[in-house]
């Protein structure tokens, strides 16, 4: 048997050849250690990929995503409909020409105003003397505050809101036999969304056939004085 401590202390050519494999495995081993790497590295994509098609596969979808592709969920406001019942004593009350000639106008032109300086002092007052003509009737109430809170929070994003209410006024108005409409406009500009009224009393109805179909004209007279000109067919400010 050969004594251990000979190898150890006297380089003998056996023991030379003991330790060659044992440094050849170790090289052999560092060599494959950047494959191992580059597989594990592999390996782990693979299985990010997989777990990512997996997800994607699955049905996300949620109850509102279903609603709003689904033809019962509707895609733009409800018409507006009145809470109460229309009371006729107290719309006699409302001085409607001096509203839609003199507030009305006065709380639009409002609201052009930058409401980071002096512009939202000025459509407070406007709107506070605006509400105080219809104090009397919770419905009118009611939807001016809903107009006011689209409008000044934005045109563009609530333009659906805005028609819908506007129109909402002019059928409340017209159901209850009073003869005022109001046209509006919703435009874009460099400056953001911007709401334009312009205020009629209705001097007549008629009706006249447009392709064998009947279409009822109103015959209108501008109440307010706006610097808003108007040269296209259908309404005059005369």
């Amino acid at each position: 048997m050969r004594n251990p401590s000979a190898c150890s202390n006297h380089a003998s050519p056996s023991c030379a050849q003991e330790q060659i494999p044992e440094a050849v495995h170790w090289r052999r081993r560092q060599a494959f250690r950047p494959l191992k790497l580059l597989t594990s590295m592999l390996f782990g994509f693979v299985c990010v990929v997989g777990a990512a098609i997996g997800i994607a596969k699955t049905d996300s979808t949620t109850d509102f995503d279903r609603k709003l592709r689904s033809d019962t969920y509707p895609r733009r406001p409800l018409s507006w409909v009145p809470t109460y019942g229309v009371d006729r004593t107290v719309l006699e009350e409302i001085d409607f020409g001096r509203l839609h000639a003199q507030f009305l106008l006065a709380w639009v032109i409002s609201l052009q105003h930058n409401a980071y300086s002096r512009g939202y002092a000025r459509e407070s007052r406007c709107f506070e003397a605006l509400r105080a003509q219809v104090r009397a009737d919770p419905n009118l109430v009611s939807l001016l505050e809903a107009l006011r809170d689209r409008a000044t929070s934005g045109v563009t994003a609530n333009s659906a809101e805005i028609s819908c209410l506007l129109d909402g006024w002019n059928a409340y108005l017209g159901n209850a036999g009073l003869p005022w409409y109001v046209a509006y406009d919703l435009l874009k500009t460099a400056r953001g969304g911007r709401l334009y009224t312009r205020s009629y009393r209705v001097n007549k109805v008629v009706e006249a056939h447009v392709s064998g179909k009947p279409q009822h004209l109103r015959i209108l007279v501008r109440v307010d004085t706006p610097n808003v000109g108007e040269l296209f067919f259908g309404e005059d400010q005369r």
